[in-house]
């Protein structure tokens, strides 16, 4: 192992004293080895110093594995997660995860970015003192693989508006939480169903799940401050687009938009009817009432239920989003229509 990764890394013995609560990181990784060790060193480098770091492996075949192991020789705070469960994928990997928190806070990292020194101790200072499901989230600045700064603010370049994404009828169809720059408290994963049930397929996303649990049972708070240095290499499980108008009539004109429409309906609608299963005696009538208007787009017309989720403030940010999610459910229709009608 080259020497040079391990410049700065001295063996951690956590014989400081702190009054900092402890925080438990969570990193799933996977064929990380090109990024995975300036991540870990922007951990090290936290200002905030009482943390552990809980590594698992989702099916690495490059070097993730070795990197881990040094790390985690070197500072006793980095400990690998081993299990015989493969490879599960980033929501069902990161849920696994959650069952091995036992301090009072938490937060996830991917295997990628690169953290602000201040990045822990500016989320953790935002909880409140409560016993209620609490989730935090920031901004973060968009840079390329090199570290090249491509946007200041990931939610303006989103066109994210988190005063309204934080409410339960915006979340439901769109989610605003970015994952890596998330912390919630114990109470969080206990609510959220995620140690004692299974979601299944219907989980789209670990932090859009936990999001909607603290949304309705807690706090979910938005932290205006980049604290991440959100990086985009062509090989991002998520990643970030430029998302405007002119990319949804370039998606309109010259792709198949009601396919991508389709799918993305099918897992959000999949995973609000399993929430609304395990939640349903929790919610108001007002969330019993969106959440069941769109599930319906399972059963009935989705062109003609979203009309009438968009009506009841059932939906995503921005018109254009709307819009073009509107027209492509109803190109998908008419397609379905035609076929019947030709055969």
């Amino acid at each position: 192992m080259p020497n040079s990764i391990l410049q700065g890394v001295d063996q951690v013995k956590l014989n400081f004293e702190t009054n900092e609560p402890a925080v438990t990181i969570l990193m799933s990784t996977y064929n990380g080895e090109d990024f995975l060790v300036e991540q870990l060193d922007s951990i090290l480098n936290q200002s905030y110093k009482n943390w552990e770091l809980l590594i698992r492996d989702d099916g690495s075949t490059d070097n993730t594995m070795s990197l881990i192991g040094v790390y985690s020789q070197k500072d006793i705070r980095i400990k690998y997660i081993h299990d015989d469960f493969g490879n599960q994928g980033s929501a069902k990997s990161f849920a696994l995860l959650l069952k091995h928190v036992k301090n009072e806070y938490f937060m996830f990292s991917d295997q990628d970015d690169v953290w602000l020194p201040e990045k822990v101790a500016i989320t953790i200072q935002a909880f409140t003192p409560s016993k209620d499901p609490q989730l935090v989230f920031t901004d973060l600045q968009v840079v390329d693989r090199n570290l090249k700064v491509l946007s200041n603010s990931f939610m303006a370049m989103s066109r994210f508006d988190t005063s309204v994404g934080v409410t339960f009828p915006k979340l439901i169809l769109q989610n605003i939480v970015v994952g890596c720059t998330s912390a919630g408290n114990k109470a969080l994963i206990d609510k959220s169903g995620l140690l004692t049930c299974d979601p299944n397929d219907a989980l789209v996303m670990h932090d859009w799940w936990l999001a909607l649990t603290a949304c309705v049972f807690g706090r979910l708070t938005y932290v205006d401050s980049q604290t991440i240095l959100y990086r985009q290499h062509g090989r991002n499980h998520l990643g970030v687009k430029r998302l405007n108008l002119k990319y949804y009539v370039s998606l309109l004109l010259n792709s198949k938009p009601w396919l991508k429409a389709r799918d993305y309906l099918d897992r959000v609608t999949s995973q609000a009817s399993s929430f609304y299963a395990l939640n349903k005696t929790h919610l108001s009538s007002i969330q019993k009432m969106q959440i069941e208007m769109l599930i319906e787009a399972r059963t009935k017309s989705p062109f003609l239920t979203l009309i009438k989720c968009f009506a009841h403030k059932v939906s995503m940010h921005k018109f254009d989003r709307n819009f073009a999610l509107l027209i492509s459910v109803w190109g998908g229709s008419s397609r379905e229509t035609w076929k019947k009608i030709d055969r």
